[in-house]
């Protein structure tokens, strides 16, 4: 199941072509977050699968140069449309791995 989380989170990242990208020519990024050792039902798995996605959102798009006024904005909207497509997928990995955690298993006498 974990790999399945693994592929399926942030298959909208595999999608985040940067519509600002340099010389706004639109590219195929493509990136993969992984899931591994996270513990999704909890808040402090789910804090860490956010910053996972931030960085890895943060990776797809070019870094400005700091004589480029605009660059950090373009950057910075980039990183978030990218953070914003994975956010039904995020939802549904934290919504399975609580599905788990939520088997209550109980003997009666």
């Amino acid at each position: 199941m974990n790999s399945l989380l693994t592929s399926a989170v942030l298959a909208a990242l595999l999608s985040a072509a940067p519509a600002y990208a340099v010389a706004e020519q639109p590219r195929d990024h493509r990136t993969t977050v992984s899931t591994a050792g996270l513990d999704l039902a909890s808040t402090k798995g789910q804090h860490r699968l956010g910053l996972r996605i931030l960085h890895a959102a943060s990776s797809l798009c070019e870094t400005p140069s700091a004589a480029d006024p605009l660059g950090w904005k373009t950057y910075i909207r980039c990183r978030d449309e990218a953070v914003a497509r994975t956010d039904a997928q995020r939802r549904a990995a934290v919504a399975s791995a609580a599905a788990q955690t939520d088997r209550t298993i109980a003997s009666a006498r």
